[in-house]
């Protein structure tokens, strides 16, 4: 807006004009063109020849070194030559297979060590970013067709899969539910076990009672019938002491009247 209305013949207030239309981009086709005639992102590739020249290099200097100290050491020639040449085959074999490295600061200002730690660099952002550049086309942001053709792959798959969950959901509510009828099923059958069970328990403890009411009332017969003798037999014993006591009266009777 203005910083001041004075002078400008306004009130100051500024606001877009809604009338105005922008020009649209319809050179998107000759960009795509341009973007797949070549690599977005070139990057110098490093010569691995060079870089293992580099690392024999560093053993031939470590073995003149070694040379050195071991001729100041009193070693002989032959012995050092030997040595020398013994250890070469070893470093050499080492450095080819990967497992002796030199890492110097000169190293690092070389072009081809500065071009290969740029390639991990980049795969490592590419790896972090989840980039693949085998499926990767330049340019292809650009082209409208495709990226709507994208768009709508994406959003059926995005249906199939609401699709999917749904079909899951009521494969779940439906297991839910036949779950929830064979509990209520067991619970029936639970109870209607325990009611058999306390029926049969009352029907035996029915019939325990009865038994042992037949048992006491048998008992009770036997002693019955037990006393019922012994009271005939004493009736008898005093039966017959009665009649003996008679007839000894009866006998004394007859005595007397005969005297």
């Amino acid at each position: 807006g203005l910083t001041t209305p004075k002078g400008s013949g306004t009130n100051g207030y500024v606001q877009r004009n809604l009338a105005n239309l922008r020009p649209q981009r319809v050179d998107f086709r000759e960009l795509n063109k341009s973007f797949r005639s070549h690599d977005v992102i070139k990057v110098k590739k490093a010569n691995p020849e060079l870089l293992l020249h580099e690392q024999k290099r560093k053993v031939e200097l470590e073995l003149l070194n070694l040379e050195d100290e071991l001729r100041k050491s009193g070693m002989k020639e032959e012995e050092i030559e030997e040595q020398i040449s013994r250890e070469r085959k070893q470093m050499l074999r080492a450095v080819e297979d990967g497992t002796l490295r030199y890492d110097t600061e000169f190293e690092k200002k070389d072009s081809h060590a500065l071009a290969l730690e740029k390639e991990r660099e980049l795969a490592r952002f590419e790896k972090a970013l989840n980039i693949n550049r085998s499926h990767h086309v330049a340019g292809q942001a650009f082209d409208q067709e495709l990226q709507a053709s994208l768009k709508l792959e994406r959003m059926t798959a995005r249906a199939e899969q609401e699709r999917q969950k749904l079909l899951a959901a009521k494969k779940a509510e439906k297991a839910q539910k036949k779950a929830e009828k064979l509990r209520e099923k067991a619970e029936k059958a639970k109870k209607k076990a325990e009611a058999k069970l306390e029926k049969l328990r009352s029907r035996q403890e029915k019939q325990r009672i009865k038994e042992e009411q037949r048992r006491a009332a048998g008992e009770d017969g036997v002693k019955k019938e037990k006393k019922e003798k012994k009271d005939k037999k004493e009736q008898k014993e005093e039966d017959d002491d009665k009649e003996g006591k008679a007839a000894e009266k009866k006998e004394k009777k007859d005595k007397k009247e005969k005297k």
